[in-house]
């Protein structure tokens, strides 16, 4: 019927849109996959800058670790010359006396 000529060309305008939507259904979900993958890579980028900026310490630490392992095993015999301070001291007040006893043997 004519009066419902413009409902139908409705129709069929809507009819070539959804044919149109359910062909680019495919793009649309690729398009939203890289939108996210998107937004993670904008979160990321500061954290990989810091990380840029902390590989310098990174390495530093890397260098220092065995020479730290050193001064631990290393740490008793510190405490040990701390112990010795003194008597050392001692040694290099008598150093003297003990130059003048040694000449002074026939």
């Amino acid at each position: 019927p004519p009066h419902q000529l413009p409902q139908v060309r409705l129709l069929a305008r809507l009819q070539l849109r959804v044919g149109l939507l359910i062909r680019l259904q495919p793009q649309l979900e690729l398009l939203i996959r890289l939108q996210l993958q998107l937004e993670f890579l904008i979160w990321l980028q500061p954290r990989v800058e810091l990380l840029g900026r902390l590989q310098p310490r990174v390495e530093l630490l890397g260098w220092l670790q065995p020479r730290v392992e050193l001064l631990g095993r290393l740490q008793p015999q510190v405490e040990l010359l701390g112990r010795l301070q003194p008597q050392v001291e001692l040694l290099g007040r008598l150093q003297p006396q003990v130059e003048l006893l040694i000449r002074l043997q026939p």
